[in-house]
C-alpha cells in the first residue's frame, strides 16, 4: 500500500510538471523572487500573472560560484488579456541576463528570442530561437574564461 501512495504521488508529480522543471529543483532566492515579481509586473502591465519553469534559470554563469540569473519573458502567464507578456512578439520575448555583483543581481544583457531548450551538462547552454525561426546555441559566459 505504501508503494502505491509513493508511486501515485511521484506521478502527481509529475503530472504538475515539477519533476520536468528545465532548471534543477530548488527554491529561488530572494533576489531572483523579486526580479521574477518585477517582470510579472512589467510583463502584464500591473496584472496578475505567473512564471512557468521555462523562464527561470538560476546558475554561476560568470564562474564566481554564486547563482545568476536568466529570465525569459516567455515563461510568463497573465491574467486576462493578453495572456502573454507584453515584452513578447509573435516568435520571440525578452531574455534577461542578470549577475550577481555584491549581493545584488544586476542586469548585464537584455536581448530577443524563444528559449527553445535547455542542457544542463556539461555546462549550461540554451537553443535559442531568433526571428524567423532559426534556431542557434547560446552558452551564456560572463567572465568564466578570462
Amino acid at each position: 500500500m505504501r508503494f502505491l501512495c509513493r508511486l501515485g504521488l511521484f506521478a502527481g508529480l509529475i503530472a504538475a510538471g515539477s519533476l520536468m522543471s528545465p532548471s534543477p529543483s530548488h527554491a529561488f532566492s530572494k533576489a531572483t523572487q523579486y526580479l521574477m515579481q518585477q517582470a510579472i509586473a512589467d510583463g502584464c502591465g500591473g496584472r496578475a500573472g505567473s512564471f512557468g519553469s521555462d523562464g527561470v534559470f538560476e546558475a554561476d554563469l560568470n564562474g564566481d560560484g554564486r547563482d545568476d540569473l536568466v529570465l525569459s519573458h516567455q515563461g510568463i502567464t497573465c491574467s486576462g488579456k493578453p495572456g502573454t507578456s507584453l515584452e513578447c512578439g509573435m516568435q520571440v520575448c525578452s531574455i534577461k541576463v542578470y549577475i550577481r555583483k555584491g549581493g545584488l543581481l544586476q542586469l548585464e544583457e537584455e536581448f530577443l528570442g524563444r528559449i527553445a531548450g535547455v542542457t544542463w551538462i556539461p555546462e549550461l547552454s540554451f537553443k535559442i530561437m531568433s526571428h524567423g525561426g532559426q534556431i542557434s546555441d547560446w552558452r551564456p559566459d560572463y567572465g568564466k574564461s578570462q
